[in-house]
C-alpha cells in the first residue's frame, strides 16, 4: 500500500481464524492488511491482535477492514502490544 510492502489476508471465520491468518501475515510481510468477513467487534479484533503480538518485536502497521462495519482501521503494531 502506498509503496510499502504489505501482506494481504482475508479472514472468514471466528477468532482462531483471525489469529492464524494474522500470524501468517506477520511471517510473510512487515505490514499486514487484514480484511475480516466475520461478526466480530473492533475491540475483540484488537484483543486478538494484541495476543499474537505480545512478546514479538514488530514495528509495522496493521490495516484492518471490518466488512460488517464497512470501516477501515489502522494501528501501529507497537501500540497493540
Amino acid at each position: 500500500m502506498d509503496g510499502i510492502l504489505t501482506e494481504f489476508k482475508t479472514v472468514v471465520g471466528g477468532e482462531n481464524a483471525i489469529s492464524h491468518r494474522f500470524r501468517d501475515g506477520l511471517h510473510q510481510g512487515h505490514n499486514v492488511y487484514i480484511k475480516i468477513d466475520s461478526h466480530i467487534t473492533v475491540r475483540r479484533v484488537r484483543q486478538i491482535l494484541h495476543g499474537v503480538l505480545k512478546g514479538k518485536d514488530n514495528d509495522g502497521l496493521i490495516y484492518c477492514y471490518l466488512t460488517d462495519e464497512k470501516t477501515m482501521y489502522y494501528w501501529q503494531m507497537n501500540d497493540l502490544k
